[in-house]
């Protein structure tokens, strides 16, 4: 079997369980990054001997069970960086790309504290560390295990240790870390009852503790969040939101006085949202 064979069988098997391009991205980047066969030099190469039957046969057992490809081979892109991934932390969004672009968009001097809160993986605080390099950044999760990846992340990624990380339950503590700017989290959102239509690949492989809130309050993440930083010098918060819950929110913070402003992703969902005393 050729290597432009072995490509277009993985693909094929991978497109009876996933929509096409998908599964296109998914060969892509399983021949690049598992078997080194770059997109650049992979039309050279393709009449060559592909020796990693066993391997690709593997790797398809994994994914026909809607594994996440990313848990598979350990990493993924967040904001051109390499992230570490595991199954105790969410895998990052495109659309947490954009909340990142309108941060930047927003913030052109380097904000003194900066705080993430839910970091998870730790890719929205590691992209802003990357960007504001003199920032003194906090980020903070509940889980222990997901605190671990992050540390582990930056430190492959800047060989530091500079960022704050700590465990913190934002629905119980109070906040007794140095005073933020600007506060980001994209924090748990999903109500059980949507579980039935989400993907197979989330629900059976992503820590329900990142992505599930209760029933009976699917914004109690963002109202602790709020009143944690509800004074006098309030930060500008960031949030991604659940776009069937934006409007809710909106209310809420109307409801306190704040300023708020919601945005779309790149699909028309309302799905991000900044928020303060007095915005400018």
């Amino acid at each position: 079997m050729t290597n432009q064979s072995a490509f277009n069988f993985f693909k094929e098997q991978l497109i009876l369980f996933y929509p096409e391009t998908e599964a296109k991205a998914m060969a892509e980047i399983v021949f690049e990054d598992v078997f080194g066969l770059s997109k650049s030099a992979f039309s050279n190469i393709l009449d060559k001997e592909f020796n990693e039957n066993e391997k690709l046969n593997k790797l398809l057992k994994r994914l026909k069970t809607y594994e996440p490809l990313q848990h598979i081979i350990g990493f993924t892109f967040f904001k051109g960086l390499k992230i570490n991934i595991n199954p105790d932390v969410l895998i990052p969004r495109p659309e947490t790309e954009e909340l990142l672009d309108w941060i930047l968009e927003d913030t052109k001097e380097t904000p003194k504290i900066i705080a993430d809160i839910c970091t998870g993986s730790g890719c929205i605080v590691l992209a802003l560390k990357k960007h504001y390099k003199l920032a003194n950044c906090i980020a903070t999760d509940v889980s222990e295990k997901a605190l671990e990846t992050a540390k582990k992340n930056e430190k492959q990624l800047f060989n530091t240790s500079e960022i704050k990380f700590a465990k913190h339950n934002c629905l119980q503590e109070e906040w007794h870390f140095e005073w933020p700017d600007i506060v980001i989290s994209n924090p748990p959102y999903i109500a059980a009852s949507e579980s039935s239509k989400m993907n197979k690949n989330v629900l059976a492989f992503e820590p329900h503790l990142a992505l599930f809130a209760p029933e009976n309050d699917v914004l109690i993440f963002y109202k602790s969040i709020i009143q944690l930083f509800f004074k006098q010098k309030m930060p500008v918060i960031y949030f991604e939101l659940n776009p069937l819950t934006a409007k809710d929110l909106s209310l809420y913070c109307e409801e306190l006085g704040l300023s708020i402003l919601l945005k779309e992703d790149m699909y028309g969902k309302l799905r991000f949202a900044k928020l303060g005393h007095n915005m400018g």
